[in-house]
């Protein structure tokens, strides 16, 4: 059975640091960490969102298995950039 994780509205507006979708130009980047999504699992691929703000890694799996990213996900800060 797949599971699947649907977030609330306020949950997702949140997560991705106001009302604008990611990659919106008016929504800026992030100050502290944002969002780093693997495309498939054991994949290399990973698609930057610094758009998408997080404080955990809870954060950044809710997003990116909102979006259905299925691989590696990562809640990476500024410094380590």
């Amino acid at each position: 059975m797949r599971k699947v994780n649907l977030l609330s509205k306020a949950e997702l507006k949140k997560i991705i640091g106001g009302g604008l979708p990611p990659g919106d130009p008016g929504n800026p980047p992030c100050t502290a960490a944002y969002v780093v999504c693997g495309v498939e699992d054991g994949g290399l691929e990973l698609i930057n969102f610094p758009t998408v703000c997080c404080t955990s890694l809870s954060d950044a799996e809710s997003f990116c298995r909102g979006q259905l990213y299925k691989g590696t996900y990562q809640c990476l800060s500024i410094l380590e950039s």
